[in-house]
């Protein structure tokens, strides 16, 4: 599943990427490629990174229920995320709390079920 170049990864039966990129910092890896579509759970997928760069734009995150502190204490982080289907995300708790220059474009999210 894992071993070589990270761009490579097969991800396709991962259903938790919660705590993926705590704390990264000036990650640039092209993830494009990564198939995320049997993801449920993001929960600090990115929290506390700073200048995280990577490509994510193109990730099915359609079963995605839990975005919760994803980007929380990020610092500069500005990936296209506009593209992004939450309409099943249920949990948004705390989604960018205490981050720092956050510039990825949320507009179109759907958050029609979220509880809290």
């Amino acid at each position: 599943m894992y071993g070589g170049p990270i761009e490579l990864w097969n991800t396709s039966g991962v259903t938790d990427m919660s705590l993926a990129f705590l704390a990264a910092e000036g990650f640039t890896a092209d993830l494009a490629q990564w198939d995320v579509s049997s993801v449920t759970k993001m929960i600090d997928i990115f929290s506390r990174s700073k200048e995280f760069g990577a490509d994510v734009s193109n990730w099915n995150t359609s079963q995605v229920t839990t975005l919760k502190r994803a980007f929380a204490e990020t610092e500069n982080y500005a990936s296209d995320l506009s593209t992004w289907d939450t309409s099943r995300v249920s949990d948004m708790n705390s989604i960018c709390s205490q981050s720092v220059n956050f510039a990825a474009d949320v507009s179109t999210w759907n958050t029609s079920r979220i509880s809290n």
